[in-house]
């Protein structure tokens, strides 16, 4: 995703004309087709530095709730440093706070129950985001590119960490994670490079492709027994050194651990029918594995690299 072509797309949309659409303080509000009592904040015109978005707004002598914010609202304003988001708002749109460079905060109320897809993304003065508890929906990539992110809190009781949603977040050093999360997708914490320690709850059972690629984690563990981990998942994690993997656990796939260089605590459970390509290709520290009686396959490449690895035991 290119920022060009995304700030291209928000001011192809500032030109659509609005029937029901209006100025105020320097914010333009849409009348909502499905409550006239309510109305969507569109775009922002003038509004520089602190932003406090009003629970009420008046046009022709009418007041009128703010229940949401439209994708790309406030779309590449490098020029808000604060916003406050009134309990009257449940919705974020997609990339609506996209490339606002000089935002350093921003209040989510306990209101919100959607975030759009990379409503927060490459927001590079960004240092903490807190997702309250009413939110049911994180978008893909919400929170990525955000080069000073370093604390996530999601309070929300989430199923899903969607794909790309803390890639690229290079100092992001705290996160935590609601009980509930049954599945991490792919990217999810791609070049999290600060990322040193996260708490997995019980709940998952699933890590998508490259969840992990390049971050840098010093030890993982996986207390969900029949949890899947997909190709790549901590590849490049130079600093990772303990791995506890899923009990259940029937294929290590490919390019699990490619490189993780430090890596030296790892056990393959009982049950694993298959290792795949480059699996453990580069774990230069590896000095000592057993494989389990039920591996009948090992691709190509699976330990190459391992330097240092004195035993491979094997039934």
């Amino acid at each position: 995703m290119k920022r060009a072509v995304l700030l291209t797309m928000q001011l192809i949309c500032s030109i659509v004309l609005f029937a029901n659409s209006f100025e105020y303080n320097g914010i333009r509000y849409e009348i909502s087709a499905n409550n006239p009592d309510e109305c969507i904040l569109l775009q922002n015109i003038s509004q520089k530095g602190e932003v406090v978005i009003p629970t009420v707004v008046i046009n022709a002598g009418k007041e009128y709730i703010v229940a949401s914010i439209a994708d790309y609202a406030f779309n590449g304003c490098v020029d808000i440093t604060t916003v406050a988001i009134p309990s009257t708002v449940t919705k974020i749109g997609h990339l609506a706070f996209y490339a606002c460079d000089n935002l350093k905060s921003i209040s989510i109320p306990n209101s919100i129950e959607q975030i759009g897809n990379w409503a927060f993304a490459e927001c590079i003065s960004l240092e903490e985001l807190v997702i309250p508890k009413t939110a049911k929906y994180l978008g893909t990539g919400f929170a990525a590119s955000n080069d000073n992110l370093k604390t996530v809190i999601i309070e929300a009781d989430i199923k899903l960490i969607r794909k790309s949603s803390f890639e690229d977040c290079k100092k992001l050093g705290k996160v935590q994670l609601p009980v509930t999360v049954q599945v991490i997708e792919a990217n999810a914490f791609e070049r999290c490079a600060s990322l040193e320690t996260i708490e997995l709850p019980l709940s998952l059972i699933e890590i998508g492709e490259s969840a992990f690629y390049m971050s840098g984690l010093k030890e993982i563990n996986i207390p969900n027994s029949d949890a899947t981990i997909g190709g790549n998942a901590f590849a490049y994690c130079k600093q990772l050194q303990k791995a506890i993997l899923p009990a259940s656990l029937k294929i290590l796939n490919t390019g699990l651990f490619y490189n993780c260089t430090q890596l030296v605590d790892v056990v393959i459970p009982e049950g694993v029918t298959h290792i795949g390509m480059n699996a453990f290709n580069g774990c230069s520290a590896l000095k000592e594995l057993y494989i389990p009686e039920s591996v009948t396959h090992i691709d190509l490449d699976a330990f190459s690299g391992c330097d240092n690895l004195e035993n491979l035991i094997m039934p």
